[in-house]
């Protein structure tokens, strides 16, 4: 699949990811995951707000990478440099900072992508 492919994916659950031309379907995330993404996401946001630029996005909106890739990581920062890739979308390129919370539920997803 490319990427002008997964544009055409339905909006909304489930969720899919983009990576290296395969489709992947992300489970919903647990409770605890939840939890410990809005806390990073608070921590961040306020961060960002005192510095008084930059974006702060959330899980799901995606990130379109070189080679098709397409990606929702938890939490993502976009500094005012690289607002122009953040577009309706998503972000195109590289976001300045990804923060992606492992549980249970993406564990093995996550070590398998390690192996590839």
């Amino acid at each position: 699949m490319t990427a002008d492919d997964y544009r055409f994916t339905p909006e909304g659950a489930p969720y899919f990811q983009l990576i290296g031309g395969c489709l992947i379907e992300e489970p919903s995330p647990s409770y605890s995951h939840q939890e410990t993404l809005i806390s990073v996401a608070m921590a961040l946001r306020v961060w960002s707000e005192r510095r008084g630029e930059g974006k702060l996005c959330i899980a799901p909106l995606d990130v379109w990478l070189t080679g098709g890739d397409v990606v929702q990581p938890d939490v993502f920062y976009v500094s005012q440099a690289r607002r122009i890739g953040l577009r309706e979308d998503g972000m195109h390129g590289a976001p300045d900072l990804v923060v992606e919370v492992i549980s249970q539920s993406t564990e093995r997803l996550e070590s398998d992508r390690e192996k590839d």
